[in-house]
Protein backbone atom coordinates (compact mmCIF):
# COMPACT_ATOMS: atom_id res chain seq x y z
CA UNK A 1 0.00 0.00 0.00
CA UNK A 2 0.71 3.07 -0.59
CA UNK A 3 1.77 4.34 3.07
CA UNK A 4 3.96 0.90 3.11
CA UNK A 5 2.10 -1.02 5.41
CA UNK A 6 0.54 -4.06 3.80
CA UNK A 7 -2.62 -5.81 2.58
CA UNK A 8 -4.64 -7.68 5.36
CA UNK A 9 -3.57 -10.80 6.06
CA UNK A 10 -6.73 -12.51 5.78
CA UNK A 11 -7.55 -11.00 2.22
CA UNK A 12 -3.82 -11.71 1.54
CA UNK A 13 -4.23 -15.63 2.33
CA UNK A 14 -7.78 -15.83 0.84
CA UNK A 15 -6.02 -15.05 -2.88
CA UNK A 16 -3.61 -17.39 -1.65
CA UNK A 17 -5.60 -20.04 -1.51
CA UNK A 18 -7.74 -19.21 -4.09
CA UNK A 19 -4.73 -19.08 -6.86
CA UNK A 20 -2.57 -22.14 -5.17
CA UNK A 21 -6.20 -24.50 -5.55
CA UNK A 22 -6.55 -23.18 -9.31
CA UNK A 23 -2.92 -24.88 -9.70
CA UNK A 24 -2.94 -27.65 -7.88
CA UNK A 25 -6.07 -29.06 -9.04
CA UNK A 26 -5.00 -28.56 -12.63
CA UNK A 27 -3.55 -32.08 -14.38
CA UNK A 28 -0.28 -30.14 -15.67
CA UNK A 29 0.63 -29.07 -12.14
CA UNK A 30 4.20 -29.74 -11.02
CA UNK A 31 4.77 -27.44 -8.46
CA UNK A 32 4.99 -24.03 -7.96
CA UNK A 33 7.53 -21.03 -7.41
CA UNK A 34 5.59 -18.15 -4.93
CA UNK A 35 7.19 -14.48 -5.02
CA UNK A 36 7.00 -12.40 -2.31
CA UNK A 37 4.63 -14.86 0.45
CA UNK A 38 4.80 -14.95 2.99
CA UNK A 39 5.15 -11.23 3.67
CA UNK A 40 5.03 -11.84 7.66
CA UNK A 41 5.03 -14.37 10.69
CA UNK A 42 1.27 -14.79 10.43
CA UNK A 43 1.17 -15.71 6.94
CA UNK A 44 3.64 -18.21 7.06
CA UNK A 45 1.83 -19.67 10.17
CA UNK A 46 -1.18 -19.96 7.86
CA UNK A 47 1.00 -21.80 5.39
CA UNK A 48 1.47 -24.74 7.94
CA UNK A 49 -1.48 -24.53 9.58
CA UNK A 50 -3.02 -25.51 6.42
CA UNK A 51 -0.48 -28.35 5.76
CA UNK A 52 0.47 -26.86 2.19
CA UNK A 53 3.45 -28.42 1.25
CA UNK A 54 6.60 -26.65 0.93
CA UNK A 55 9.70 -27.87 -0.21
CA UNK A 56 11.97 -25.26 -1.26
CA UNK A 57 12.16 -22.30 0.97
CA UNK A 58 14.36 -19.32 -0.65
CA UNK A 59 15.66 -16.34 1.38
CA UNK A 60 17.31 -13.83 -0.74
CA UNK A 61 19.87 -11.66 1.01
CA UNK A 62 20.28 -8.19 0.34
CA UNK A 63 21.33 -5.55 2.44
CA UNK A 64 19.28 -1.76 3.20
CA UNK A 65 21.56 0.28 1.29
CA UNK A 66 21.37 -2.32 -1.72
CA UNK A 67 17.53 -2.45 -1.30
CA UNK A 68 17.05 1.00 -1.40
CA UNK A 69 19.31 1.58 -4.22
CA UNK A 70 17.42 -0.57 -6.66
CA UNK A 71 14.02 0.72 -5.38
CA UNK A 72 15.39 4.77 -6.02
CA UNK A 73 16.15 3.51 -9.25
CA UNK A 74 13.15 1.83 -10.35
CA UNK A 75 10.83 3.28 -12.41
CA UNK A 76 7.24 1.35 -14.04
CA UNK A 77 5.50 1.50 -17.51
CA UNK A 78 2.40 2.63 -15.94
CA UNK A 79 0.35 0.70 -18.68
CA UNK A 80 1.99 -3.18 -18.28
CA UNK A 81 3.40 -2.33 -14.90
CA UNK A 82 6.65 -3.33 -16.23
CA UNK A 83 9.68 -2.15 -14.01
CA UNK A 84 12.81 -0.93 -15.49
CA UNK A 85 16.23 0.45 -13.92
CA UNK A 86 16.29 4.81 -14.47
CA UNK A 87 20.19 4.59 -14.60
CA UNK A 88 19.61 2.42 -17.82
CA UNK A 89 16.82 4.37 -19.43
CA UNK A 90 18.40 7.53 -18.76
CA UNK A 91 21.40 5.67 -21.13
CA UNK A 92 19.31 4.82 -24.00
CA UNK A 93 17.57 8.42 -24.25
CA UNK A 94 21.39 9.77 -24.19
CA UNK A 95 22.20 6.99 -27.16
CA UNK A 96 19.24 7.63 -28.77
CA UNK A 97 20.17 11.51 -28.62
CA UNK A 98 22.82 11.03 -30.55
CA UNK A 99 25.07 12.05 -27.42
CA UNK A 100 28.46 9.60 -26.70
CA UNK A 101 28.60 7.39 -23.98
CA UNK A 102 31.13 6.23 -21.91
CA UNK A 103 32.52 2.83 -21.57
CA UNK A 104 30.70 1.81 -18.83
CA UNK A 105 27.42 3.37 -20.29
CA UNK A 106 28.46 0.89 -23.32
CA UNK A 107 28.84 -1.86 -21.65
CA UNK A 108 25.61 -1.79 -19.83
CA UNK A 109 23.76 -1.49 -22.80
CA UNK A 110 25.49 -4.29 -24.02
CA UNK A 111 24.67 -6.62 -20.20
CA UNK A 112 20.87 -5.22 -20.43
CA UNK A 113 20.49 -4.95 -24.36
CA UNK A 114 17.73 -7.85 -24.21
CA UNK A 115 16.00 -6.29 -21.28
CA UNK A 116 15.40 -2.74 -23.19
CA UNK A 117 16.34 -3.02 -27.00
CA UNK A 118 12.50 -2.93 -28.21
CA UNK A 119 11.66 0.18 -26.27
CA UNK A 120 9.87 2.36 -27.45
CA UNK A 121 10.13 5.98 -27.48
CA UNK A 122 6.74 5.87 -26.20
CA UNK A 123 7.36 3.70 -23.62
CA UNK A 124 10.52 5.88 -22.75
CA UNK A 125 8.02 9.20 -22.51
CA UNK A 126 5.61 7.27 -20.15
CA UNK A 127 7.85 5.54 -17.49
CA UNK A 128 7.48 6.92 -13.93
CA UNK A 129 8.30 6.17 -10.33
CA UNK A 130 5.95 4.37 -8.45
CA UNK A 131 3.91 6.13 -5.61
CA UNK A 132 5.17 4.01 -2.72
CA UNK A 133 8.85 3.78 -4.12
CA UNK A 134 9.68 6.75 -1.38
CA UNK A 135 12.14 6.88 1.36
CA UNK A 136 10.01 6.70 3.94
CA UNK A 137 7.43 4.28 3.04
CA UNK A 138 10.62 1.96 1.97
CA UNK A 139 11.94 2.47 6.05
CA UNK A 140 8.62 1.44 7.10
CA UNK A 141 8.62 -1.66 5.22
CA UNK A 142 11.86 -2.91 5.71
CA UNK A 143 11.49 -2.61 9.02
CA UNK A 144 8.38 -4.64 8.98
CA UNK A 145 10.58 -7.34 6.83
CA UNK A 146 13.11 -7.05 9.61
CA UNK A 147 10.81 -8.15 12.31
CA UNK A 148 9.32 -10.77 10.84
CA UNK A 149 12.41 -12.77 8.37
CA UNK A 150 13.92 -14.39 11.47
CA UNK A 151 10.78 -15.82 12.65
CA UNK A 152 9.37 -16.84 9.35
CA UNK A 153 12.64 -18.60 8.42
CA UNK A 154 12.67 -20.68 11.45
CA UNK A 155 9.44 -21.97 10.50
CA UNK A 156 10.96 -23.37 7.53
CA UNK A 157 14.34 -23.69 8.79
CA UNK A 158 14.58 -27.48 7.71
CA UNK A 159 13.96 -26.45 3.98
CA UNK A 160 15.74 -22.81 4.13
CA UNK A 161 18.12 -21.58 1.70
CA UNK A 162 19.75 -18.67 1.83
CA UNK A 163 20.88 -16.69 -1.63
CA UNK A 164 23.33 -14.09 -1.83
CA UNK A 165 21.00 -11.17 -3.38
CA UNK A 166 23.70 -8.27 -3.61
CA UNK A 167 25.44 -10.55 -6.91
CA UNK A 168 24.35 -9.91 -9.98
CA UNK A 169 21.21 -10.63 -11.53
CA UNK A 170 22.73 -13.31 -14.00
CA UNK A 171 24.59 -14.96 -10.53
CA UNK A 172 21.27 -14.59 -8.46
CA UNK A 173 19.43 -16.58 -10.93
CA UNK A 174 22.11 -19.39 -11.54
CA UNK A 175 21.89 -20.14 -7.54
CA UNK A 176 18.32 -20.15 -7.74
CA UNK A 177 17.96 -22.46 -10.25
CA UNK A 178 20.39 -24.61 -8.40
CA UNK A 179 18.44 -24.53 -5.19
CA UNK A 180 15.23 -25.37 -7.20
CA UNK A 181 17.09 -28.18 -9.31
CA UNK A 182 18.54 -30.14 -6.40
CA UNK A 183 16.52 -33.00 -5.45
CA UNK A 184 15.74 -33.41 -1.88
CA UNK A 185 17.22 -36.25 0.12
Amino acid sequence: MIDGSLVNDQIVIEIFHKQLNKYINDDKYNGIIINGFPRNYEQALLIIQNNISITKFINIQVGKDTLWTRINNRIIDPITNISYNENIIQIIKKKREGQELSDEEQKQLIIDNHLYNNLSNDILERLTKRKDDEEQVFNKRFQLYIESEQKINSLFKNICKNVDGEKSINDIFDQICSIIDDNPN
